[in-house]
C-alpha cells in the first residue's frame, strides 16, 4: 500500500497557529467533503477489488474528519456509503456496522427519511447475506416510513426489494405479490425504467418457478422497454436472462443465440465483469449440450478475465465447476487428444 507523506514546514504551523477554530474545523469539513466526493466518484466507477480499496481507504478518511469535527449529518451519509462498500464486498459484518452507526445518527437527527433509507439498506445486507427473515424486517420498516411521507416511488422500491427476497427466499407467490404491486406503482408514475426492471424480476421468479413461458413472456416485455429506453445494458442483461431460461428449458440453441447477443453488448459496453458471465453461461450450455470443446473455450474465456479482475470469488466458483466436471471433460479430451 502506498503512502503519501507531508512534509510541514514551520511557515505552515504558524500560520495554522493564527487561524481561529472556527476557521481550523471549516477547512477540515470542506477537506473531508472532498474526500467523500473523491470516494464517491471511485465508487461508482469501480471495476475491481483494488478501486474498491481506495474509495473505502477515503470514506473512512473523511469519516475520522467529520467524527473530529463533529458534523453528524456527514458521519451519518459516510458511514452510510460504507456499508454499502462492505455489502457488495461481501464482509456482511462490517456493512451492518456502519449502517447501524449511520441508523442512530439519523435517528438522532430525527431524519426519517435518511432513517428509512438506512433501514432498506441493512435490509440489502441482510438479504445478500442469506438471512431473509431480519431482511424483511427491516425492508417493513422502511416501507413504512414510506408510507408515512406518501412517498410512493420509496414505497415502490421497498415492495420490489421485498420481491426481491421472497424470491430468493424460495416463496414465489408473494414475490409476485409484492412485485405486482411495484409494477403498479412504477405504471402509476410512468416510470418505463422502474417497470422494465421489475417485468424482468417477474421474469426471474417464474424461471425459477418453472413456469418458463411465463418468463419468457415477462422478459419479453422487460426487453421490449429497455429497447425503446435504449438501455443498452439492461437490454444485455435481459438477453442473458432469456437464455437463462431457454437454457432451463433445455432449448440450448435459443439459449446460445440470447447469449451471444448478450455478450455482443457487453463487449461494446467494456463490461468485463458482464461479458466473463456471458462467457461462463454458454460453457455450461454446451457443457448440458454435450459440447465440450466449447464449453472448454468458453469456460477458460470466463476464467482468464475473472483472474484479469482478481475477482477471487468468481475464479474459485469456476475452478470448481472444472474440479466438479473433471471426469466429464477429461473423458471428453482423452478421446479426442
Amino acid at each position: 500500500m502506498f503512502r503519501r507523506f507531508l512534509v510541514v514546514s514551520a511557515v505552515f504551523v504558524a500560520m495554522c497557529a493564527l487561524l481561529s477554530p472556527s476557521t481550523v474545523m471549516a477547512q477540515s469539513k470542506a477537506e473531508g467533503i472532498h474526500l467523500f466526493k473523491a470516494a464517491d466518484a471511485l465508487r461508482e466507477k469501480a471495476q475491481t477489488n483494488a478501486d474498491l480499496r481506495q474509495a473505502v481507504q477515503k470514506y473512512e478518511q473523511a469519516l475520522k474528519i467529520f467524527e473530529r469535527v463533529g458534523s453528524k449529518q456527514e458521519i451519518g451519509v459516510t458511514a452510510n456509503n460504507l456499508g454499502i462498500v462492505f455489502d457488495d464486498w461481501g464482509q456482511y459484518d462490517k456493512a451492518v456496522e456502519y449502517y447501524e452507526k449511520s441508523l442512530a445518527i439519523k435517528r438522532e437527527l430525527k431524519d426519517r427519511k435518511g432513517e428509512g433509507q438506512t433501514l432498506n439498506n441493512l435490509g440489502n445486507v441482510f438479504a445478500d447475506w442469506g438471512q431473509y427473515g431480519k431482511a424483511v424486517n427491516y425492508y417493513e420498516k422502511s416501507l413504512a416510513i414510506c408510507r408515512e411521507f406518501k412517498d410512493r416511488k420509496g414505497e415502490g422500491s421497498a415492495l420490489n426489494n421485498l420481491g426481491n427476497v421472497f424470491k430468493d427466499w424460495g416463496q414465489y407467490d408473494k414475490a409476485v405479490e409484492y412485485y405486482e404491486k411495484d409494477l403498479a406503482i412504477c405504471r402509476e408514475f410512468k416510470d418505463r425504467k422502474g417497470e422494465g426492471s421489475t417485468l424482468n424480476n417477474l421474469g426471474v421468479v417464474f424461471k425459477n418457478w418453472g413456469q418458463y413461458d411465463k418468463a419468457v413472456d415477462y422478459y419479453e416485455k422487460s426487453l421490449a422497454i429497455k429497447r425503446e429506453l435504449k438501455d443498452r445494458k439492461g437490454e444485455g442483461q435481459t438477453l442473458n436472462n432469456l437464455g437463462n431460461v431457454f437454457m432451463d428449458w433445455g432449448q440450448y440453441d435459443k439459449a446460445v443465440d440470447y447469449y451471444e447477443e448478450s455478450l455482443a453488448i457487453k463487449r461494446e459496453l467494456k463490461d468485463r465483469k458482464g461479458e466473463g458471465q456471458t462467457l461462463n453461461n454458454l460453457g455450461v450450455v454446451f457443457k448440458d449440450w454435450g459440447q465440450y470443446d466449447k464449453a472448454v473455450d468458453y469456460y477458460e474465456k470466463s476464467l482468464a478475465i475473472k483472474r484479469e479482475l482478481k475477482d477471487r470469488k468468481g475464479e474459485g466458483s469456476a475452478l470448481l465447476f472444472f474440479t466438479l466436471n473433471g471426469l466429464i471433460f477429461s473423458d471428453y479430451l482423452g478421446r479426442v487428444s
